[in-house]
Formats: C-alpha cells, structure tokens, sequence
C-alpha cells in the first residue's frame, strides 16, 4: 500500500539550497518523502525510481541543463508537477521552461524561504486536489499513480 502525501523530488548542484530547502519542505505534513539529487543523472535516475509527484528542478546543472531533464521527465510522466527553481532571469528562458511543461518557474533570488512557502502552497492544492490524475488539468489520466509504492 501506498503511503498518503506527496513524493518530492529536489534536484538543484548547490548543497546549500537543498540543505536549506530539504529542512524547510521537510517539516511540510502533505510532504511524506523528499528526494534529493546534485545533477541531472542522478536527479532522473531518481525520478524514475520514484516517480514523485513534485519535482523542483534547476536549470544550471553541472552535467545537463536542466530544460533537457524536464523534456525527459514530462515525457515519461506528463502529470509530474515540475517547478523550475532558478537563478537565470531571461524572459526567453521562461518561456522555453513553460513551452517544454514547466508547471511553475521561481527565481531563487526571491529568498529561499519565499520559494519553499511557495512550493508548501502548490504541494498543499495538489494535496487537496488528491494523486495526480485528479487534476482536472491533467491530460495523462493512465499513468495517475506517480509515486514510489512503499
């Protein structure tokens, strides 16, 4: 059986953000297990063992940038609701990040502290809306169980 909540995963190079991140997403009750990975390869290496239903990405990453793991990752599971957290402030970039299924895109320099209220908010109407494949907005219906099964 499944544990209730959601599954996150935290893919960012700076041991800082996911330190800080990790402690303030892991007092979070709807957040039952968080991830986290300091690349791309281990980030989607993660991702498909566990298939979270929330991913927080960085774009700059040492081995790949991170627009090419949110290709993969909205390839093999549409409904993942993935946050672009970043410091590239281009409109361009933006727009290429939403173009290729970014559901969400924060800058990190408006505080780590306002990022993980803000992704407290999104895990908590995602929590409300129930599983992924509840969404209304969801277009991948068959593949709703997005988490790892404990």
């Amino acid at each position: 059986m499944k544990k209730s909540g959601l599954t996150v995963l935290l893919v960012d190079d700076s041991v800082f953000v996911r330190r800080v991140l990790s402690r303030l997403l892991g007092s979070n009750p709807l957040i039952k297990r968080l991830f986290e990975a300091s690349d791309a390869a281990e980030g989607y290496s993660l991702f498909k063992i566990c298939r979270p239903d929330v991913v927080i990405l960085d774009l700059e990453l040492p081995d790949k940038h991170g627009l090419e793991v949110l290709k993969l990752i909205k390839s093999a599971a549409p409904s993942c609701t993935v946050i672009i957290l970043t410091s590239l402030t281009a409109p361009e970039v933006r727009e290429e990040a939403m173009r290729l299924g970014a559901d969400y895109f924060l800058l990190k320099d408006s505080g780590l502290l306002r990022v993980a209220e803000t992704i407290a908010n999104i895990c908590e109407t995602k929590g409300r809306r129930g599983r992924p494949g509840n969404d209304a907005k969801n277009k991948d219906k068959d593949n709703a169980n997005t988490s790892c099964s404990e």
